[in-house]
């Protein structure tokens, strides 16, 4: 497992000054009973039992110091075994901004959506915009960091790499505005070290805090995210090789989709470019990506048509047009339906 000096150093420096590790003991649950004066954290036990009850968090209050990426530290240092606790839990909460739990050493369990999940060291798993989750930190051995990223930063910065609309925008988009996808979140194991050093740039910038390092953070959190990309499409290929031999992967299909989304390109058409039947493309998009194959040529064009309102002078009427939509009417409809704003508003906001 590759460690860097820097976090190791500011680790150690945890154990008896927290920093990013500091937190309100009263809202964990711990391996301690609860007292029954303990009047604060008898007020939220809802919040613990049932991803059905959850405590949504915004990020206003998060992000404090104006920077587009926060990260704080999930251990168990010195303060908390001084009073026996070796285990702590935290309530099933919901947030509008985007999270990254990485486990630097030991092991994480968390809970996303009703699925639980163990993560190891070098694991690092993406989470969805309002996704309800729990973390738990097992023993006194394991250092999570969790790395907190502003909306705007994806929806601006990195929507316009993703440009050529693939996959991962469709995650971006959806868990931005309609909220829709099942793909609640998506778990990396990181073995590749160019991965492993963007990701350890953006933590050693954050502790370290010298001149411009909200802005190498960002540039860091980039190659990082491209890079998952890469990483996500080769993972779900293999899958789909090993369960279907000579099956076409999803970045063929997207790709067809991507070059065909402006015309009036059907399932059909789709379908008989791959040798499939409409009924077995259909149920492979629908195991594979989990859109249908409408909703997948909406995303594509929806998502075009962002980039347009962004980066163009074209009128609306034309950007309507050039993404495949039947008029602008129908263009405005949809539009609003999914980004909660008419076109014209969603440009005027990048202006």
């Amino acid at each position: 497992m590759i460690h860097s000096q820097i976090i190791d150093e500011m680790v150690v420096a945890e154990k008896t000054n927290t920093y990013l590790s500091k937190h309100n003991v009263n809202s964990y649950l711990t391996n301690l009973e609860i007292h029954p004066d303990n009047k604060e954290l008898q007020a939220i036990l809802k919040y613990f039992n049932t991803s059905d009850v959850y405590l949504p968090l915004y990020q206003d209050i998060e992000f404090t110091s104006g920077t587009h990426i926060a990260i704080k530290l999930e251990m168990i240092n010195q303060e908390d075994q001084k009073q026996g606790i070796h285990y702590r839990e935290s309530l099933y909460h919901s947030h509008d901004f985007f999270e990254m739990v990485y486990v630097y050493q030991g092991s994480a369990v968390t809970d996303i959506n009703g699925t639980v999940v163990t993560l190891q060291a070098g694991d690092l798993c993406l989470l969805n915009l309002q996704s309800v989750h729990k973390l738990i930190i097992p023993d006194e051995k394991s250092i999570i960091f969790n790395l907190l990223i502003r909306r705007e930063l994806i929806m601006g910065n990195f929507m316009d790499l993703f440009k050529e609309t693939d996959f991962m925008a469709f995650f971006y988009t959806n868990s931005l505005y309609a909220n829709t996808s099942k793909s609640h979140f998506e778990i990396f194991h990181l073995k590749d070290k160019n991965v492993i050093a963007c990701l350890y740039r953006i933590i050693e910038e954050f502790i370290l805090k010298e001149p411009y390092y909200d802005m190498i953070m960002v540039s860091y959190m980039t190659s990082l995210l491209l890079h998952l990309t890469r990483l996500y499409q080769d993972k779900l290929d293999a899958k789909i090789k090993s369960k279907s031999a000579g099956a076409p992967n999803i970045s063929e299909i997207l790709r067809f989709i991507q070059e065909n989304y402006s015309h009036r390109i059907s399932l059909s058409d789709l379908a008989s470019h791959f040798g499939y039947t409409e009924r077995s493309m259909m149920r492979f998009l629908k195991q594979y990506v989990h859109h249908r194959f409408t909703d997948i040529v909406k995303e594509f064009r929806l998502n075009q048509a962002c980039y347009f309102l962004r980066g163009s002078d074209d009128s609306i009427d034309d950007i309507a047009r050039k993404t495949g939509f039947s008029s602008r009417s129908y263009f405005d409809k949809v539009f609003k339906s999914v980004f909660r704003q008419t076109p014209k508003d969603y440009r005027n906001r990048f202006k």
